[in-house]
């Protein structure tokens, strides 16, 4: 998958929840997770000075899309639930 289909993914999963599509900081947070990026690599990047706003964006993400795909999502494994979920009946 592109990093355009995941953001694309990802913010369809979001707003079919929350009715809100993914702002700047959000798109930049799963671009870095899909990057396997760290928290402090992602908040140098944002411009952000500490690892836990991001770690806090990223679980409020992770609770949205475990909701939505049905299955835990969290760091360890988002690309692969993402790919799944993309290539599932649901999201296919």
């Amino acid at each position: 998958m592109t990093i355009t289909e995941v953001l694309q993914l990802v913010d369809q999963l979001v707003l079919k929840k929350t009715g809100e599509h993914l702002d700047d900081l959000e798109k930049a947070v799963v671009q870095g997770l899909w990057q396997g990026k760290t928290y402090n690599q992602i908040a140098d990047e944002c411009g952000y000075d500490s690892k836990n706003y991001i770690g806090d964006i990223s679980r409020k993400l992770f609770k949205v899309l475990s909701e939505q795909i049905g299955e835990d999502v969290n760091k360890a494994n988002f690309c692969w639930t993402i790919e799944r979920a993309k290539n599932s009946q649901f999201f296919g």
